[in-house]
């Protein structure tokens, strides 16, 4: 059994400790990492702050500093310093109304929707937006928010729901194929649905050619942000492919995406500091490629980009200036997914 002196703990008390997670579980979350696509740092060893917090529903103190010694008292004893705290005030939350309300509680719908509950959910949002295209609103729309979408007889409030609707779906990877079920559903209801598909396609190729490098050691707030728009634009291209599969958008459109991202590859690969920003382009190629080659294969264009996934998985790091191992063992995972799944 190991005992612990006083003058352990008070060590522990006033310098902390470290605690390193086992080398399986460092394996298990890298592993989960790159299924889920995220890019984070990680740190493996965590530090145990110096300062103490106390629960606030029972006594409101703050243990500022434990290493005052009172001499008063016997020399080796410590007296602890404590501080009132401001008393805890409840988060206030505003009520939503209007068109606010409705959009927050179409996003709980979707938030909740699965396979199991789809009817369910579906007709809860049919019903909201039908509400709401029974009210033809006369203001006028707000050129900042909407300057695509301007005819004066639109159901201005049907419009902000369209584009919240779009942004929510397009942001989630892994509920994609049942939003883009949704989303064809409202399409066959609603026109407005398939009319702000173009703005959202520009917005997403300006997006893709404004993927950028963001140093963490440099500013950690704009990487972590950086961060979502790469995983926020991930998720918006696994969303195009669905919603091809259900003839929304067109073959052909997706094709020429995959070829521009491509192009932009070849641009850049011989670009000084241009690694990261081919690293970032390769993993929507991935996506592209896995989940929609299946829709292509008889088409003439497939045949190019296959060959260009070719010529990338060829590539040598120490060749380009702008190339990691990490890009080309992507794209020897696409030809291994090809072959796995008899694709020509």
């Amino acid at each position: 059994m190991v005992y612990y002196s006083l003058e352990d703990y008070n060590n522990i008390i006033s310098s902390g400790y470290d605690y390193v997670l086992p080398e399986n579980v460092i394996s298990i979350i890298n592993n989960l990492t790159t299924e889920l696509g995220i890019i984070e740092t990680t740190n493996t060893q965590v530090e145990k702050k110096k300062t103490y917090e106390n629960d606030r529903n029972t006594r409101d103190f703050k243990h500022r500093d434990s290493n005052n010694f009172n001499t008063k008292r016997n020399k080796n004893a410590i007296e602890p310093s404590w501080e009132k705290l401001p008393s805890h005030r409840p988060t206030k939350i505003e009520k939503k109304e209007g068109i606010e309300k409705t959009i927050n509680d179409i996003r709980t719908c979707l938030n909740k929707i699965s396979n199991k509950n789809y009817d369910i959910q579906r007709d809860t949002i049919l019903n909201y937006i039908t509400e709401l295209d029974n009210v033809v609103k006369t203001s006028t729309i707000d050129e900042e928010e909407q300057p695509e979408i301007k005819p004066p007889e639109e159901n201005i409030e049907l419009i902000k729901v369209a584009n919240a609707i779009f942004d929510i779906a397009s942001n989630n990877k892994f509920y994609s194929e049942i939003y883009a079920n949704l989303y064809k559903e409202l399409i066959d209801r609603f026109e407005i649905f398939n009319k702000i598909i173009s703005k959202y396609l520009d917005k997403y190729l300006d997006s893709i050619k404004q993927i950028k490098y963001v140093d963490s050691n440099e500013d950690y707030n704009k990487y972590c942000e950086n961060n979502k728009l790469n995983d926020k634009r991930k998720a918006m291209s696994a969303f195009i492919i669905n919603l091809m599969k259900k003839q929304i958008i067109e073959k052909e459109k997706v094709l020429d995406i995959i070829l521009m991202l491509q192009n932009l590859v070849f641009e850049y690969i011989d670009v000084d500091n241009k690694t990261n920003e081919v690293d970032e382009i390769t993993e929507n190629i991935f996506i592209f490629s896995t989940m929609s080659a299946t829709e292509f294969m008889n088409m003439s264009e497939w045949d190019n980009i296959k060959s260009n996934i070719v010529k990338c998985s060829q590539y040598k790091a120490k060749e380009h200036k702008s190339i990691s191992s990490r890009a080309i063992f992507k794209y020897m995972d696409i030809l291994d997914f090809f072959k796995k799944n008899n694709i020509q």
